[in-house]
């Protein structure tokens, strides 16, 4: 609720970010699933991390080992699936 509630905040505005938490708050399917173990949200975070990186007009060599890395645990996490959001930011930018 936390982070939620910081990144309302930052993106909109105090009141937003209120109304935000209020509204995760409420919803039972966010306690309710919450609590299971997923492997879901590791995976949004390492997958879309490269795609964050590399997003620059130029990105430099770091940002480059930092997607492979992330790219690698997306792998780890979820299989070949974990590098289709990479593979398909570099199809887009090709063509």
């Amino acid at each position: 609720l936390a982070a939620v509630a910081l990144a309302a905040r930052r993106l909109a505005s105090e009141r937003a970010a209120w109304l935000s938490v209020a509204t995760l708050a409420l919803t039972e399917s966010f306690f309710t699933v919450g609590s299971a173990v997923r492997l879901d949200v590791p995976l949004l975070l390492v997958a879309t991390w490269p795609v964050a990186l590399l997003a620059r007009a130029r990105p430099r060599a770091a940002d480059w080992a930092l997607a492979a890395v992330s790219t690698a645990l997306a792998v780890l996490v979820k299989g070949p699936f974990g590098a289709v959001p990479l593979v398909a930011f570099g199809l887009g930018r090709a063509i």
